[in-house]
């Protein structure tokens, strides 16, 4: 028996390493030279979507300091990291008012501040399915639809701050089915019909999470429909 087990746990040690060992890291960076494959500081990307681009399932992806007024969408569609490397207050991702900033499916993102998203689907700032959005800013972005901040359906937002967002009905965040919101600070965001911070219709949970400050004509803070918290 004990042969078994030591066996059975060097399997999964070795899977363990293995994967280390075979999920690459990709570096963006405004002063980088831009080689593939990315794998430095000093080669890194200068884009966030050419470095997602060569990235592959369960990659890392590795952002510098800097604030990156994209072009274009960005897009992740692959169960990829992207992640800050000095956190959201010194890495900006800048949509300039002229598109959302982030798509994110089935991905996880942490320390980013997104702003000035402007988009006429739900989700100004970003959009997220089966994803997971950690310990960002998000702020000053608008939806014409729903969601200023975030739509977000079957993912999880912790740790994050959505402030002064707008839209035509939730103006923080829109929020769909099977998603969890946690230790979140929601103000400060308006929307033109109801829901100021928060609209949810579908079943998700919202725990440990400051709604406060929002306004809408009808539902200030939130407007809730199969939530629990």
């Amino acid at each position: 028996m004990k042969a078994l087990l030591v066996a059975a746990w060097t399997l999964i040690l070795t899977a363990r390493v293995f994967a280390a060992e075979t999920n690459a890291v990709l570096y963006v960076s405004p002063g980088g030279s831009s080689v593939a494959p990315y794998d430095s500081l000093a080669t890194a990307a200068t884009n966030i979507q050419t470095a997602v681009d060569a990235a592959a399932e369960g990659d890392i992806v590795q952002v510098d300091a800097g604030t990156y007024m994209t072009g274009a969408e960005i897009v992740i569609d692959k169960a990829i990291t992207l992640e800050s490397i000095h956190g959201a207050a010194s890495t900006v991702l800048d949509g300039q008012n002229e598109h959302r900033v982030l798509y994110l499916r089935n991905g996880y993102m942490t320390g980013f501040t997104i702003r000035n998203g402007n988009y006429f689907e739900p989700g100004g700032g970003v959009y997220c399915y089966r994803a997971i959005v950690e310990n960002c800013i998000i702020t000053n972005n608008y939806s014409s639809n729903a969601g200023g901040g975030v739509k977000c359906a079957s993912s999880t937002l912790r740790n994050c701050l959505i402030v002064r967002n707008s839209a035509a009905l939730g103006g923080g965040i829109s929020y769909g089915s099977g998603s969890a919101l946690e230790n979140c600070v929601i103000a400060e965001n308006s929307a033109d019909s109801v829901g100021g911070g928060l609209i949810a219709d579908l079943d998700g949970f919202v725990r440990n999470t400051i709604i406060w400050n929002n306004t809408a004509p009808s539902d200030a803070n939130w407007h809730l429909s199969g939530i629990s918290w």
